[in-house]
């Protein structure tokens, strides 16, 4: 008979830090699952319910046990050897309460309480269901709308802004977190080989949707060119404002508490990929994780101001001006920088969560399957969902044609598209066919100029071209009417 995770003495040191007091008297516990009536994200998690005499009466805590023994070993593994686990405890118990304890009159409610937990076996967090948090109410599981998502940036605009205001304090001080081995190190690409099968998997899309689309032929060249330049980019970077981000943020990171049907607080969850980066990695992970093309041709510009509006409110409540923190210009370098990377990085986000989870349940079943899953070629598993899953099928071929845009055409996207239309039609009403970049004669590439080609009326067939030149210089592009 296999031993329980947790014993007596954990569930002591549970309780006083769930009372903050030693005065009780332990009785016994009881490990039950946590049931998911909404989804099945925390399946494998479980609820510890502690019984203690208080006084002379007995009383029950419950809180919420997070098991890192899962079932599946190739997952655990490389989990493991990116310090996933070591990463989310060391958030909870060294720089969250550094954070808090460096800020004075500042409520940092931006995640659950922390109680106690274990190196790669377990961790105990407060059970936020009890205070009428839970899983985003939507259809899809996948998606967030505009209420959600701008929650998601308060809680984010949160996090960020502390810890800014940590750095401000604690500089040069040994409670400086700049520092912090387990942030500076990136886990998302540490591993070659899972990268290595998630890229050839989706070379092997790609490759299906240029033979219908008629895309270049050199698209696996550039889009290994986009991976390496990518490993270099995702680290902590010397000319920009470094935050700590939560780094993987979607909507399996995150519980929203209601009011009616209107989510009015946002607490995030899994920091095993908690990193120290540039804020709008945050920002656009997030969005792109979360949303739709369609959802971000309306709601992107708005999204990524709103963010930044945030910020500029919570570090005036710490006594910080935005604009010696983190200047406009260089959120917006930033978020230019980043564009092509996150969108590579939203293509390998959906091959692993995009679609139902039972697909990818049924490859974990098999550790063979999900060996090669993981660490050799993922294509033939992810050809399959495309075919059984028609939601995965249209949220992917959307992700990858917008990742052929950002490999094809390198200096404009998509979204500064969306921004240019919207400021002309005063409407985010239109449908992009496509857009074109090419350099001035004579310009030594400075000097571009940009045709979108999209529809802005009920007939398909009626499309207009809107002209602009376009100017780059230090990363910031300007924009001209023709």
């Amino acid at each position: 008979m296999s031993q329980p995770i947790i014993n007596a003495e954990d569930c002591k040191n549970i309780v006083r830090k769930y009372l903050d007091s030693d005065k009780f008297e332990y009785v016994t516990f009881k490990i039950k699952p946590f049931i998911d009536n909404e989804r099945d994200y925390f399946k494998g998690d479980s609820l510890l319910e502690i019984s203690v005499k208080i006084s002379k009466n007995i009383s029950r805590i419950r809180v919420f046990l997070k098991k890192y023994h899962w079932k599946y070993k190739p997952l655990v593994l490389f989990l493991q050897s990116i310090h996933a686990f070591e990463r989310e405890l060391r958030f909870y118990e060294v720089i969250l309460p550094k954070i808090i304890n460096s800020l004075k009159n500042y409520e940092l409610d931006i995640a659950p309480h922390y109680m106690f937990g274990k190196a790669n076996d377990f961790i105990v967090l407060e059970d936020l269901s009890l205070d009428s948090f839970v899983v985003a109410k939507k259809m899809n599981p996948h998606i967030l709308d505009r209420f959600h998502i701008s929650l998601g940036l308060q809680t984010l605009a949160k996090l960020h802004s502390a810890f800014i205001a940590h750095q401000e304090i604690c500089k040069g001080t040994k409670e400086s977190l700049d520092s912090e081995e387990l942030i500076l190190e990136e886990p998302f690409l540490k591993d070659g080989k899972i990268l290595e099968s998630s890229v050839k998997s989706l070379k092997s899309l790609l490759e299906i949707i240029r033979e219908s689309e008629h895309f270049d032929k050199d698209l696996g060249k550039k889009l290994d060119d986009l991976v390496i330049k990518s490993i270099d980019l995702v680290k902590p970077q010397k000319k920009y404002r470094n935050v700590l981000c939560h780094g993987n943020l979607h909507t399996r990171d995150m519980l929203f508490r209601y009011e009616g049907n209107s989510p009015v607080q946002c607490n995030l969850l899994n920091f095993e990929y908690c990193k120290y980066y540039v804020p709008a990695y945050d920002v656009l992970t997030f969005i792109f994780f979360t949303t739709s093309s369609l959802f971000r041709q309306h709601y992107y510009t708005y999204l990524i101001q709103y963010y930044y509006d945030n910020l500029k409110s919570e570090l005036a409540k710490l006594n910080l001006q935005i604009e010696d923190i983190l200047p406009v210009t260089e959120y917006h370098e930033t978020i230019n920088i980043l564009m092509p990377t996150i969108k590579l990085k939203t293509c390998l986000h959906l091959q692993d969560f995009g679609a139902k989870k039972g697909f990818y349940d049924a490859i974990k079943k098999n550790e063979q399957l999900y060996n090669t899953y993981l660490y050799e070629n993922k294509s033939e598993c992810i050809k399959e969902i495309l075919r059984m899953d028609p939601i995965f099928k249209i949220m992917m071929t959307e992700a990858l044609k917008e990742l052929i845009e950002v490999v094809e055409i390198t200096l404009v996207y998509r979204e500064d598209c969306y921004k240019l239309l919207e400021e002309e039609l005063q409407t985010t009403l239109y449908d992009i066919k496509d857009y074109e970049v090419s350099a001035s004669e004579g310009s030594d590439n400075k000097l571009l100029n940009l045709v979108i080609r999209a529809v802005t009326g009920d007939k398909q067939e009626d499309i207009n071209e809107f002209k602009y030149s376009v100017v780059t210089e230090n990363r910031i592009k300007k924009f001209n009417k023709l």
